[in-house]
């Protein structure tokens, strides 16, 4: 049986995909993998807010162009 998501979860978990995007999106910058697209899914947050559950998708880019 799935809890249904406080308003305080869902604002929460909102703003950690968002923060996590860009820390990811930095990341891949500084270290030059421009060939991978990165994806965060899905956050969920435990009612106390102190676990996550982060889903990340990864995939390789496929425009590659050679210059």
């Amino acid at each position: 049986m799935e809890l249904k998501e406080t308003g305080r979860q869902k604002k929460f978990s909102s703003l950690l995909k968002k923060e996590l995007a860009h820390l990811f999106q930095d990341l891949l910058k500084k270290e030059k993998k421009d060939t991978l697209i990165l994806s965060i899914t899905k956050v969920i947050v435990s009612p106390d807010l102190s676990l996550a559950k982060i889903y990340v998708s990864i995939f390789p880019s496929t425009s590659n162009i050679q210059h």
